[in-house]
């Protein structure tokens, strides 16, 4: 970095800072908020910590100016810093523009719960990450030029595929396509489900401006149902878009359109990605006749087919979200890596969404455990990337739900949970005469049975996952579903008794990537005396037909339950 650099930057800051300064002595402040902390108070010390960082920006740039060798010497030092490894400049990018995301929420929540005198300092900060974005973008041209684009990047990913595996992924994609065409019929019109009756108004809300920007803040931070998560919210209103563009505030009448909008974008779209990540993970797209048969499989499962019907719901991004975790655990293959904390990301937006997120305790503390097991980690890194995990995950629950940082709207919160959970842990304040509300497998195994497997079909997936983490080449693979699938089932099957069939798609569909993974516990290496047949490449032949015989089988059943 030169120090012209630095200059340009000190001077953007001290101009941002003196607007920021200017705004803070003149902004008005509500007489009725201020009650814990004194507003005038607090004024007067943000325009004293300003003054002291002005002045100090100003003696940067007078130094810069007037003073060349002091400013060669800092920017030099500055630079071996920046420098230092490669990866440095692009991780200090991530943050700037993390930094620069948290900010502008937190100044939206200034019209609610942070100090309205801490709007101009924060509007300064967010500046300021963003000046510094900039200049490190324009000091450090070449090198970030050098770093592929994301095109590119998928681009080269493309041409480091086999034709076998090109050839399935466009297949699979075409057949997502008719997959996905094939429910808007369905999807278009027809009765509304109760649950769409109640979470529709918050969404329109979200694209109809209030009389002021308070009131239009507030009804894009503030839901009403606390049935999800915030996240998926304006995740829905997204799909939205465009009729919102074509009919004005009119759009929130057109219910048919919007209804199947939502129900194809955030039902079936995220199930049909579900689906081809679920079969990448399983044999990233190598078998072909495999692949073909997994979809096809997958996508008729009744289960499945239920929801997808007439069903607004945010089960298949939870189900998305679950085994895009699995690939970027499974990618990060205990280096501790950017994939590591990204899959924190995706935890935690699974988590604020849906609560399922924090089921993933088990799998990420084996996970670590694991590292240190096998000596990729000492005792005291483990423990750091375990605490730094768990920051990124509350991390991007704050920045994906900035709305339970407002307190009367996480007491809200709260107070609805722990109102709907013994709901869930009971049933319904109704007859239950033929005894639905009752927690334990064989309760359950009804559901099971109606809606995604047999019985025999669900004892030999969780067979098949807990022979596969002790044998063969998928052991990690097969050791965060285990993981997954046994927190999920027990909380389910021990403390729900409300059966409802999208309940249990986080646990079943990793359960059939079990079935289809059980090849692979042959052809590893090491196996007890008794199970040195596994090594034998015939043998997996032999677990390929046990698989074929057993799928056709529940494939059967399946499709019996569909009427006709």
């Amino acid at each position: 970095m030169k120090p012209k650099h630095i200059k340009c930057l000190s001077i953007g800051l001290l101009l941002t800072g003196i607007f920021a300064l200017v705004y803070l002595i003149f902004i008005p402040v509500d007489p009725s908020r201020g009650h814990l902390i004194n507003n005038e108070i607090l004024r007067t010390i943000i325009i004293g910590l300003m003054g002291i960082g002005l002045l100090a920006l100003a003696g940067l740039a007078i130094q810069f100016q007037f003073n060349n060798a002091w400013g060669q010497t800092v920017s030099g030092k500055l630079h071996k810093i920046l420098t230092l490894t490669d990866s440095r400049l692009f991780n200090l990018q991530f943050i700037l523009v993390i930094g620069f995301i948290f900010l502008t929420e937190a100044y939206l929540l200034t019209y609610f719960t942070l100090p309205i005198p801490a709007r101009p300092i924060i509007l300064w900060m967010a500046a300021a990450c963003l000046f510094f974005w900039v200049t490190l973008r324009r000091a450090y041209r070449d090198i970030f030029n050098k770093k592929p684009s994301l095109v590119m990047q998928l681009k080269s990913g493309w041409k480091a595929w086999s034709k076998t595996q090109r050839k399935v992924f466009i297949i699979l994609f075409a057949m997502g396509l008719i997959y996905f065409a094939a429910f808007i019929p369905a999807n278009y019109g027809g009765r509304v489900h109760p649950d769409e009756e109640v979470i529709y108004p918050d969404v329109v809300n979200m694209l109809i401006p209030g009389n002021t920007f308070t009131e239009t803040l507030r009804d894009s931070f503030i839901i009403s149902s606390w049935w999800y998560g915030y996240p998926y919210f304006p995740m829905s209103a997204l799909t939205l878009v465009i009729p919102r563009i074509i009919y004005g505030n009119e759009f929130a009448s057109h219910i048919e359109l919007n209804l199947l909008l939502m129900r194809q974008f955030i039902s079936v779209l995220p199930m049909v990605a579900s689906i081809i990540l679920l079969i990448y993970l399983v044999n990233e797209f190598k078998k072909f006749w495999a692949s073909i048969g997994m979809f096809v499989v997958l996508c008729l499962i009744p289960g499945v087919v239920h929801y997808n019907i007439r069903f607004w719901h945010p089960d298949s991004i939870i189900v998305f979200l679950v085994l895009l975790t699995f690939w970027l655990l499974k990618r990060d293959d205990l280096r501790f890596g950017r994939d590591f904390y990204l899959a924190a990301f995706t935890i935690g937006l699974n988590a604020v969404i849906k609560v399922w997120g924090l089921f993933f305790f088990l799998a990420i503390g084996g996970y670590l455990l694991a590292g240190w097991f096998t000596k990729k980690l000492d005792f005291w890194k483990m423990v750091r990337a375990g605490l730094f995990f768990i920051l990124v995950m509350v991390g991007s629950i704050l920045i994906t739900s900035p709305s339970i940082t407002i307190p009367w709207n996480l007491k809200t919160y709260i107070s609805e949970l722990r109102e709907y959970y013994p709901v869930m842990r009971h049933g319904y304040n109704e007859p239950d005469p033929e005894g639905v509300y009752r927690l334990g497998l064989p309760a359950w195994m009804v559901f099971f049975r109606m809606h995604f497997m047999q019985d025999f079909f669900f004892y030999f997936s969780f067979i098949t996952v807990a022979a596969g983490s002790l044998l063969g080449t998928q052991k990690t693979l097969y050791r965060l579903i285990l993981a997954w699938c046994s927190v999920v089932g027990v909380f389910l099957v021990g403390w729900i008794a409300v059966k409802s069939f999208q309940y249990l798609l986080p646990l079943m569909i990793p359960l059939y990537a079990g079935v289809f993974l059980f090849p692979n516990i042959a052809g590893g290496e090491h196996y007890p005396r008794p199970l040195k047949f596994l090594a034998n490449p015939k043998t997996r032949q032999v677990l390929w037909g046990i698989v074929i015989v057993l799928t056709a089988i529940q494939f059967y059943y399946n499709l019996k339950l569909f009427p006709g």
